[in-house]
């Protein structure tokens, strides 16, 4: 994809805000050294809950030979998030990764 249409990009704000609702949130990082750049979703499996132990997490990964843009990843894995295409992670392995140092790729 090297372009958003209108339509994607109304559903990428109306997406971001209904994870944010749920206390989730979108995290991308840039393209580093030899890593690719990528996106994730993650929601709280029961956003009531404050510690949650398990997240619904969704992923787009940039290919390398592809130029990083971080809407079109969010965009990406909030597409996958909404059609159910995910996983369960541990609210460990979620914690771990915004105490790396991380915070300042996190969106919501």
């Amino acid at each position: 994809m090297e372009k958003m249409t209108k339509l994607q990009k109304i559903n990428r704000k109306d997406w971001l805000e209904l994870v944010q609702d749920a206390n989730g949130f979108v995290y991308s990082r840039k393209p580093h050294d030899d890593e690719n750049g990528f996106c994730l979703v993650a929601v709280p499996c029961m956003p009531q809950v404050e510690d949650a132990k398990f997240y619904d997490v969704a992923f787009s990964w940039c290919a390398e030979n592809d130029v990083f843009d971080r809407k079109i990843g969010e965009y990406i894995a909030l597409e996958r998030f909404m059609l159910c295409e995910t996983t369960k992670m541990p609210g460990y392995v979620i914690d771990n990764l915004l105490e790396m140092g991380f915070e300042d790729d996190v969106v919501l």
